[in-house]
């Protein structure tokens, strides 16, 4: 999978070196693909214990799971973004209801 993004890279700065870009139009692009590329990190969907509502981008979003004897890790939120559009302030709220065991 990483093959192919980097390939679509090489393919995009190619295209837009032979185009003509502009600096901007360049970074516009090139932001576009490293954000394509955090998103493949996460974890999928369907390989999620619980359910995932997303927000407005990778970075936003509510999840909520019921964990019985998973000691696995889950990428929820997140990226690779060199220009988000909501800006870089984000916050993290956290409710645990323990009945057995630890949680981290």
């Amino acid at each position: 999978m990483k093959k192919i993004v980097l390939s679509l890279c090489l393919i995009l700065l190619g295209a837009s070196v032979l185009s003509g870009c502009t600096k901007d139009e360049f970074l516009d692009q090139y932001n576009n693909i490293v954000q394509s590329a955090g998103s493949i990190t996460l974890t999928g969907n369907s390989s999620l214990q619980g359910t995932k509502e997303k927000g407005i981008d990778d970075y936003t979003g509510s999840y909520t799971a019921n964990y019985e004897d998973f000691s696995d890790t889950e990428y929820l939120f997140g990226g690779t973004s060199i220009k988000r559009e909501s800006g870089k302030e984000l916050s993290i709220d956290c409710t645990l209801e323990i009945t057995e065991g630890t949680a981290k």
